[in-house]
């Protein structure tokens, strides 16, 4: 069989091949220091328990003269989650969110660590992002320097976890793409899928999108707040997964190469920090 390369992370090449298993996903890293990088996430991948999600099986990895590692894993023929949304009832919503509600602890401790290690990251990111020079960007950067970070909550996580990151086969959602992270939480996962919903991050190379997809992604997302927000302590759980989201955005910038991006990225930037002076 050819091998197919696919879209895949940029510190990546992913290629399609006939194995032993049938089709198998072969993910190499693109240099010896990505290496490091995929070495963990190959980990988090082999370390997950099924339940509610799936994920595909890994067979084997590997690792070239040059240092370049790599592993197989199983194929999974479906279509992404924000290809299929659009096409759900809405009376199955409910349950697709319940699914992404299951990551979430039945009890749980604040992280005393996750200040330090939360501030540590903005100001590296701050260094970064000041060769911009946008004012707007230094604002969103004041919101995240002055927040205390108290509710926080470490734990496993996928680490990348968006629409175009699961998988929809038959009814079953598998997640595909983990990813290291510099602070591993469920609210980090459900940040990440919230701003995906609220800036529709999934569909940014899309031509158009229909109201019938956007109304199911505002039913999900509403959803997703109002469970949250009803926890014990749940206002300030939502609070922070909203500035986790924000982080996110602005970590995505200094890596942006068009202006269109760019842009689209500063509109939600500000668009998120209205949120989150909000609630």
């Amino acid at each position: 069989m050819k091998k197919i390369r696919l879209v895949g992370h940029s510190g990546c090449t992913l290629e399609v091949q006939q194995g032993d298993n049938g089709l198998v996903v072969v993910k190499t890293a693109t240099d010896p220091a990505y290496g490091e990088r995929l070495k963990k996430q190959h980990q988090k991948q082999k370390n997950f328990k099924p339940g509610v999600f799936l994920t595909p099986l890994i067979f084997d990895t590997h690792q070239d003269e040059n240092g370049h590692f790599g592993f197989s894993m199983e194929y999974i023929s479906g279509v992404t989650l924000a290809e299929h949304f659009g096409k759900i009832p809405i009376s199955s919503i409910k349950s697709i969110a319940q699914k992404f509600l299951s990551l979430v602890p039945k009890t749980h401790s604040f992280d005393p660590n996750a200040k330090a290690v939360f501030s540590a990251k903005i100001k590296n990111l701050k260094t970064k992002l000041r060769v911009i020079g946008d004012k707007d960007i230094a604002y969103a950067c004041g919101l995240l320097q002055k927040y205390e970070w108290k509710h926080c909550t470490s734990g496993e996580c996928h680490g990348d976890m968006s629409l175009e990151n699961i998988i929809w086969k038959n009814g079953d959602l598998y997640l595909i793409d983990f990813l290291d992270s510099f602070y591993d939480s469920w609210m980090m996962d459900l940040a990440k899928l919230l701003f995906d919903i609220e800036s529709m991050w999934s569909y940014r190379n899309w031509n158009s999108v229909d109201t019938n997809l956007q109304t199911r992604l505002l039913i999900l997302k509403k959803i997703l707040v109002d469970t949250i927000s009803d926890l014990k302590n749940g206002q300030h759980l939502v609070r922070s997964i909203y500035h986790m989201a924000l982080l996110h955005l602005l970590r995505i910038l200094p890596y942006t190469k068009d202006s269109r991006t760019k842009k689209y990225l500063l509109v939600e930037m500000n668009r998120l920090c209205d949120i989150i002076e909000t609630i």
